[in-house]
């Protein structure tokens, strides 16, 4: 890892840092608010209290450009993500407002103190359903919760949905609108404070000594890590021993732990529920069925598993697996533009001997009959057989191998940047003599350069 630093005249320059994109200079007139229920007037708070900005929602959203700053680090993806400072923006598109996503929290570095057990790295400490919902100038995000249900055909249906409101887990003002009227809202306060449904500790959390550590999103999910500082809660039960065998004495002392969050597209489609059998060792979800035709709530219970479907149902047997597509474009043998042909295309379908390509509009050059037929021709030699291959023209869902390696890149890179920033010599330097990292200086490096390439 190379490190650079540029002396300057100035401390407060540190912060500054590149944008993944231009900002725009004017913000578009929103749409009018979703179809969600409106939140009570004045409602500015995330839940549980406290300004979730250090602006009323009488203000009104601000432009964009005073909002997402030049020093933004931002990645584009399901949410835009903009780091300003010390704070996290959320950039959300109309379209994914009113739509269910699954929240997952689980212990990235953790805090193991006998007594106070919450975990070990890797664990998990929350799972949840989560909606974004715009009103107005406000998004309200909201937990659905289905442990009851019924037939949305049945007259008991609506009783049911009457009966099991979402949660209303936070409420923001919407900061700004970006382009194509994306609501913009300050979502720091979700990972530094003690909203019972981030929270990654049973204590007290203490904003002042909680950060947020970095945001990077992608097409499909946005991953959040922050550090929550908690004390506590008293013990329920006998206190282990303090030194010399004694009782614990003095004040609890607080914990911190770095907490990641990931938040994901559920499936447009669910996938068909299996039922749950005692006799069989599965764990389970449980949820209670009003719209059985027994006239009574039923208990119904079902096992968590993996979605594994037939491509055909009316198969015997299912087909084999997918290539791996991105394994076998670094497995090619063949270069220039039909390499270049192979990187930015992704794998839609792959039958038999015919394999369905996509290629992005963007690279409508790359489909030249010589590049197509030079990479035809490297598969065949790869799979020993002839080959049907098949390209269109269309959106990728950002799994080309082109995709997924700027993404890896971003992903070290900006490791890199919070890795000098952390180093104790260069911090030394900035504190003493107004120094300031200069971001563009910064490269990552590949994992697969050698010892000449790394100088």
């Amino acid at each position: 890892m190379m490190k650079a630093i540029v002396l300057t005249g100035s401390l407060a320059a540190l912060a500054a840092m590149g944008c993944s994109h231009p900002a725009p200079k004017t913000s578009p007139t929103p749409a009018s608010g979703s179809g969600g229920r409106t939140a009570s007037s004045g409602a500015n708070a995330v839940a549980g209290g406290g300004s979730d900005s250090s602006r009323t929602s009488t203000t009104g959203p601000r432009p964009y450009p005073r909002v997402i700053t030049k020093e933004a680090k931002s990645r584009v993806g399901m949410f835009t993500t903009h780091i300003v400072g010390d704070k996290l923006y959320f950039e959300i598109p109309a379209k994914e407002m009113n739509r269910d996503m699954l929240m997952v929290g689980r212990f990235e570095r953790a805090a193991v103190t006998p007594g106070d057990f919450d975990g070990y790295g890797g664990d998990q400490f929350t799972e949840r359903t989560l909606r974004w919902e715009r009103s107005g100038n406000r998004v309200i995000l909201r937990s659905p919760n289905f442990a009851i249900t019924a037939d949305s055909t049945l007259p008991v249906y609506r009783a049911v949905m009457e009966s099991n409101n979402p949660t209303v887990v936070a409420i923001f003002p919407v900061e700004t609108y970006g382009p194509d009227s994306a609501a913009v809202i300050d979502v720091t306060r979700l990972y530094t404070t003690g909203i019972p449904e981030f929270a990654s500790s049973r204590g007290s959390v203490d904003e002042r000594r909680s950060y947020i550590e970095r945001a990077v999103a992608f097409p499909e999910n946005v991953e959040v890590e922050a550090t929550q500082t908690a004390t506590p809660p008293p013990p329920t039960g006998p206190t282990p021993p303090g030194p010399g065998g004694g009782q614990q004495q003095g004040p609890r002392l607080a914990q911190s732990v770095v907490a990641h969050w990931s938040m994901v597209h559920l499936p447009d489609h669910p996938m068909m529920p299996r039922y749950y059998d005692d006799r069989v060792g599965y764990f389970s979800a449980q949820q209670i069925d009003f719209g059985s035709d027994q006239h009574r709530s039923v208990p119904r219970s079902y096992i968590t598993r993996y979605r594994l479907e037939k491509k055909d149902p009316s198969a015997a047997v299912s087909e084999p697996a997918p290539t791996d597509w991105l394994k076998l474009v670094g497995d090619l043998k063949v270069g220039g533009m039909a390499r270049m042909l192979a990187q930015h295309s992704e794998l839609v379908r792959y039958e038999g001997d015919r394999l369905e390509l996509s290629v992005p509009e963007a690279h409508r050059h790359l489909l030249e009959k010589p590049y197509r037929d030079k990479l035809q021709a490297a598969l065949e030699q790869h799979y020993g057989r002839k080959l049907r291959i098949e390209f269109t023209l269309g959106a990728t869902t950002g799994n080309t191998p082109a995709e997924r390696e700027d993404q890896e890149r971003q992903v070290r890179q900006q490791r890199a940047i919070e890795a000098i920033e952390g180093d104790p010599f260069v911090r030394e330097l900035v504190e003493n003599f107004d120094a300031r990292v200069s971001d563009e200086s910064i490269r990552s490096l590949d994992p697969g350069a050698g010892i000449e390439d790394r100088r």
